[in-house]
């Protein structure tokens, strides 16, 4: 149900699509040539950006709905960009009329509305990216060479007499296909919430408008054709509010939907079980596998949704460097390109790529996978972590101490790269909490009967407050004005992951010791022990 706030915000839209769309068209009174480039760069903008949106989010997303929507979508803004630049009047290519940017146009639809068919094939199976993208360029390269170079494309409009018979044919059929795509959104409501459904239905409902209407028009300058471009933008709009607002503001709308009622429908297992089971008294295997099974989905589960709590953070930073991606777009549309293009472009590189590395922060903590066991000198591993942390500190404010030779021979089974993640993460922690002066940071190891492996990494700095201890592997958790509060979450599941366990002792301004206790096998009886 959308409440009484969220009717009124809606309402108050309607004079912001009103106020949008009389900005440009009136451009037609003065130059119609400029209302379409302006019509065609804003749908090229957004389609742009929801590919952008899609591809950074694709490794956590639930399924794959939205990534090959993306994907489409940036082809259909490939097709648009040429439909404008050889539109009548623009002087980019000589085409010779306005056949080709008609062809252009109807293949671009052809695209847009294939897309939002084919997605919903991808709600339950996986989508191999790198092959959609191949396929995708492939078809578009030929259909361009065909259309510009070749001209065998069969024709969509002649000079004097207007659109051809395929051309008509061609937007009926997509008008057919978007009805269909209607029809399952109607039938799949429940896929996504009910902003996003709204507005996708709004989408697509306009684009058959704006293609009913190219049917009709004989001059490429008429007024049918400027009232389908009217359509195309709001049909724009509403798949940005769909897609893009919809995807920042509140991306649980989209990529973590179901995710807080699965918690809630296992937490009822768990609870119902646990109930059977202490009031029977009677030892159930199968229930109890089950049980433990739940629970596991449940930390999953608790974790996707943390995911959610720090996308909220990410929408926000997206905020800026989105609004500098329009705002260069609208400065190409208004400048000389042979001046300005290449400034602008780089400067969208620069915030696309700005966006990104904030995305990442958060898919370091979703992509961690169970290790894959072999057999490690535990000695070297720390070693190795040891000379890639010499070689990030730039200063030499630092000292090292390790007293590990005992344990040269010892080997352990573990996963090398995600237990040295967890030894440079700890020792970087270690370095970063140095007072003024230098920091020591000392290594040690301890063991017990040879069956547990302790690790000890000890340092001299700030120490860590004590009310901030029960909380320091809470993900998202940070006392850090830079930090994401991730790093000691993931060493923390890593070690988890190994059968071992993790523990900190820290004292304000006396410094921390962190303990990483590990199971091993066959520590030698008589070694002596070494400073390194």
């Amino acid at each position: 149900m959308i409440n009484y706030t969220e009717k009124k915000n809606k309402l108050k839209e309607i004079p912001i699509i009103l106020f949008l769309i009389a900005a440009i068209y009136s451009t037609d009174f003065r130059n119609v040539l400029l209302f379409h480039t302006i019509a065609e760069l804003f749908s090229i903008i957004i389609a742009c950006s929801i590919f952008i949106l899609a591809w950074n989010s694709k490794e956590y997303l639930k399924n794959d709905y939205l990534l090959f929507v993306g994907i489409g979508y940036l082809f259909v803004g490939i097709l648009d960009l040429f439909h404008t630049l050889t539109y009548k009047g623009m002087g980019v290519f000589n085409t010779g009329g306005s056949n080709i940017a008609t062809q252009f146009w109807i293949v671009a639809r052809y695209y847009e509305s294939i897309t939002l068919l084919i997605a919903f094939y991808f709600n339950k199976k996986k989508l191999n990216t790198y092959i959609v993208m191949i396929v995708f360029s492939i078809v578009t390269m030929a259909l361009i060479i065909s259309i510009m170079f070749l001209h065998i494309f069969p024709d969509c409009y002649i000079e004097g007499q207007g659109l051809t018979v395929f051309k008509k044919i061609s937007e009926y059929i997509i008008s057919f296909i978007l009805l269909i795509v209607l029809i399952i959104l109607f039938v799949n409501k429940n896929q996504f919430s009910n902003d996003i459904i709204l507005y996708l239905k709004l989408s697509v409902l306009f684009t058959i408008f704006s293609e009913i209407c190219f049917t009709f028009y004989i001059d490429v300058y008429g007024l049918w054709n400027q009232a389908g471009h009217v359509l195309k933008i709001i049909s724009f709009y509403f798949i940005y509010k769909a897609i893009i607002e919809n995807g920042l503001k509140k991306p649980y709308n989209i990529l973590f939907k179901n995710i807080q009622e699965t918690i809630k429908k296992n937490q009822k297992k768990i609870e119902a079980l646990e109930t059977e089971m202490n009031s029977c008294r009677i030892e159930n295997v199968q229930k109890t596998k089950e049980l433990l099974k739940i629970k596991d989905q449940l930390v999953v589960s608790k974790r996707l949704s943390s995911l959610g709590s720090l996308a909220s953070i990410i929408a926000h930073e997206l905020k800026n460097p989105l609004a500098v991606i329009n705002m260069a777009s609208y400065n190409i549309s208004r400048k000389d390109p042979e001046k300005k293009l290449f400034r602008h472009i780089k400067n969208i590189d620069e915030k696309v790529e700005e966006s990104t590395n904030i995305i990442n922060n958060l898919l370091d903590y979703s992509k961690i996978k169970n290790p894959v066991l072999k057999k490690v000198k535990i000695y070297n591993l720390l070693m190795d972590a040891v000379k890639s942390c010499k070689a990030a500190f730039k200063n030499k404010d630092y000292k090292f101490q390790t007293k590990i030779g005992y344990i040269k021979d010892i080997i352990i089974y573990a996963d090398y790269g995600q237990l040295k993640e967890v030894f440079i993460n700890i020792i970087t922690n270690a370095y970063q909490a140095k007072k003024n002066g230098i920091i020591k940071i000392f290594i040690s190891y301890e063991y017990y009967e040879g069956k547990l492996l302790t690790i000890i990494i000890k340092d001299n700095g700030i120490g860590i407050k004590e009310e901030d201890l029960e909380n320091i592997f809470e993900p998202f958790f940070t006392t850090k004005s830079n930090g994401t509060g991730l790093g000691l979450a993931i060493c923390n599941e890593i070690i988890n992951l190994h059968n071992g366990n993790i523990f900190i002792n820290s004292k304000i301004n006396k410094g921390t010791t962190v303990y990483i206790n590990l199971p091993n096998w066959g520590l030698p009886n008589e070694k002596k022990d070494t400073d390194n």
